[in-house]
């Protein structure tokens, strides 16, 4: 069967990252005898005429799209997915499956939403050549592990199969421009056994380790590099580290083949001593990622955490002096966070002084998990909300006060970063406020008027990323903002999935031509 692989993700910041999903399931295609063809519209200037032309060549018989993100730091992904299901489904009569890690955290109501013939809940790599062969006639729809799909209007979702741990299979990155790609994702292991209140992992992986031979993971890098792919590789495993004595046999392999390649990693400060950091050093690893969430211990133990923050605040530590690029990750606001606890935090990164810190402020919430649970307890969602569409926890010890103290400390460091997640628009980079710019009377009224078309939940956030771009935009010209400042600020600074309502807003208001 011709089948065409399609990576829709556009998103290049904070890197461009290769589609490892995808490239694995192509492999087990050609395993299984099929015919395999892949586009990754990431690079393309004109996706929509790039895809069109791709289908015409390749005439497929089934098309799988891969659906890597719900949302990002700064906009919900989902309706860039359907649209170009859509254009899929207007050019071809093959059918459509979509899966991937975004995609099995809600298969229901992504599956409905996004317009497929079928999903893909769960491991790819034995499910889509089995429903190849299916189409085919070969085997029963029903055999095929987490397919979902929706007959006579009713919801089927088959069990799944997890992929066993000696039956990873290598990246097709010859079907990819492997060559482009800012980073190469490579997996060490799937499931997870931690018990993070807001993660999906265990749900997606399972909570069961399963841990790939530590040579195959050093060959596979040897095999990219042989190929002359030279971007660094990041271990996409949810934790590297875990357990330390497999990372450290990567490590041993990768040492005795002689090979350099360069790496990056997400940690846990458990297990994360000395003599591993060295030892990666000397594999190649150059930046270590410490998932620390807070380092606040009141805020550890409600987030679920199984460390401590004195082990954290070591692990910091531990990473600059073994000479890798240390970033902490942290997410503010989460179950039982207050003042106090945000203050505790800040005060530990002022002694420890990461190289970079990423931060949101507040919590996702994700179907299945503890804090969706909590969330309903709390009446904060409903117990049937699917979650599609991005709803965050934000502990009421702090309620929106959250994003003004974040923004606040974190404009005192330039080089670290914090997203406010609630509303995903606008990251909360230190902006330097223009001098000398002051308010054209009817600009003001102007502002106010568009900042009520935008939703509620979103409208601090707006108000402050809108009005510093206006202020910016008018302080390189007149000095004053202008009514046109304002609409050309709203138009930059809205995500694309609402720019429709925001033309049409501004039309309204006669600030936009008909």
């Amino acid at each position: 069967m011709k089948v065409l692989l399609v990576s829709v993700n556009r998103e290049t910041e904070p890197f461009t990252a290769a589609p490892l999903g995808l490239a694995l399931v192509a492999t087990a295609l050609r395993r299984a005898g099929h015919d395999v063809n892949a586009l990754d519209l990431l690079f393309a200037e004109a996706p929509d005429v790039l895809l069109k032309n791709k289908i015409a060549s390749v005439s497929p018989e089934l098309v799988a799209v891969s659906v890597r993100n719900i949302e990002s730091s700064s906009r919900f992904l989902l309706p860039d997915y359907k649209e170009t299901i859509a254009l899929i489904k207007r050019e071809t009569s093959a059918p459509v499956i979509i899966g991937g890690p975004g995609y099995s955290i809600m298969p229901k109501a992504a599956l409905e939403f996004l317009g497929a013939d079928y999903g893909m809940a769960g491991e790819g790599e034995v499910s889509v050549p089995m429903l190849a062969d299916a189409l085919q006639g070969r085997t029963p729809i029903s055999s095929v592990p987490g397919l979902c799909r929706f007959e006579g209007g009713a919801y089927i979702q088959n069990p799944p199969s997890p992929l066993a741990a000696d039956s990873f299979f290598m990246p097709a990155w010859d079907l990819f421009p492997a060559e482009k790609y800012d980073m190469l994702g490579i997996q060490s292991k799937r499931g997870c056994s931690f018990s993070c209140v807001y993660c999906t992992y265990p749900g997606l992986e399972g909570t069961k380790m399963r841990l790939r031979p530590p040579a195959e993971v050093a060959r596979e890098m040897a095999d990219a590099l042989d190929r002359g792919l030279s971007a660094p590789f990041y271990f996409v495993d949810n934790i590297f580290n875990n357990p330390p004595e497999h990372a450290s046999a990567i490590c041993d392999e990768i040492i005795s083949l002689g090979i350099k390649p360069s790496f990056g990693c997400l940690a846990s400060p458990v297990g994360l001593d000395p003599e591993l950091l060295e030892k990666m050093k000397r594999a190649g690893c150059e930046s270590v990622e410490i998932g620390a969430d807070s380092l606040s211990d009141r805020a550890l133990l409600k987030l679920g955490k199984n460390f401590s923050k004195k082990e954290a605040v070591e692990s910091i530590i531990a990473a600059k002096k073994a000479g890798l690029i240390c970033l902490v990750f942290l997410i503010l606001g989460g179950p039982g966070e207050d003042i106090d606890t945000l203050k505790e935090t800040f005060d530990a990164l002022e002694d420890v002084q990461p190289d970079k810190v990423f931060a949101v402020a507040g919590v996702r919430i994700y179907p299945g998990t503890p804090l969706a649970r909590l969330a309903v307890k709390e009446g904060l969602i409903s117990p049937g909300d699917p979650l599609m569409f991005p709803q965050f926890y934000v502990s009421d010890r702090l309620g929106d006060n959250l994003y003004s103290v974040a923004e606040d400390y974190f404009r005192t460091h330039p080089d670290w970063v914090c997203y406010p997640a609630k509303g995903i628009i606008q990251e909360m980079r230190p902006v330097s406020k223009p001098e000398n710019v002051s308010w054209d009377a009817f600009a003001r009224e102007v502002f106010e008027k568009v900042l009520l078309e935008v939703p509620a939940l979103l409208r601090p956030i707006a108000r402050k990323a809108v009005g510093k771009k206006a202020q910016i935009t008018a302080s390189r010209g007149s000095g004053k903002v202008v009514s046109e400042d304002v609409r050309d600020a709203f138009l930059s600074e809205t995500p694309r999935p609402f720019q429709g309502p925001m033309r049409e807003a501004l039309k309204r208001l006669g600030l936009l031509d008909g």
